[in-house]
Parts: structure tokens; sequence; C-alpha cells
């Protein structure tokens, strides 16, 4: 049932800042989430009486829980790059062994 409440968290971020990117959003809640989480729990099969431990690590559990409220009061940043995509090409002029120029 994770899928719901994250979107819901993204919505309510791209209601309150709808400039922000996607890897903006992300970014926001993954730095916000709560990562005290515990390292393990215990079920127990009532018919079998056997009992299962399981682990909790960032592959089970990702980057925490939600903290909607602190991830709404992150401040505002500046002109941000984090996810623009913007990268910076340049052409070089190369010689191959034919002394043909190959332009990249």
């Amino acid at each position: 049932m994770a899928t719901p409440a994250a979107a819901g968290a993204v919505a309510l971020l791209l209601q309150a800042n709808p400039s922000l990117t996607p890897d903006q959003v992300k970014a926001r809640l993954m730095k916000t989430a709560y990562k005290s989480f515990p390292t393990s729990s215990v079920a127990v099969d009532p018919t079998t009486g056997q009992s299962y431990t399981s682990f909790y690590d960032l592959f089970t559990v990702g980057a925490g829980y939600l903290d909607v409220a602190a991830a709404l009061a992150e401040p505002r940043r500046g002109a941000s790059n984090v996810g623009s995509g913007a990268i910076s090409v340049r052409l070089l002029q190369l010689q191959n062994q034919d002394r043909n120029s190959v332009q990249r």
C-alpha cells in the first residue's frame, strides 16, 4: 500500500510547488523520510506455530517512512540543476590515421 501514499505525497508537493521536477520531488521525499525503522520483526503462523523472522534493510523498506509535512516544509532552493538534464557538449577536431579531418 505504499504506492497510493507516495502518489498522494507527490501530489501535495506539486500542488505546493508546481515547478519541482520529478527528480527534485523524489529527492525531497527521500531526504525527509524517517530512517528509524526496526531491524527485524517476527510473525507467527497461527496454524502451525512456526515463527518467521523478517530483517529490514534498504532493499526491503526503501528510503524510510514518508514525512510529508517535513517534505512540504523543506525550504525552496534557488535555481537548481538537480534533474535538469543539462549537459555540456563541445565539438573536437580530430585527425584519424589517414590524416582526414573527423568532426565529433
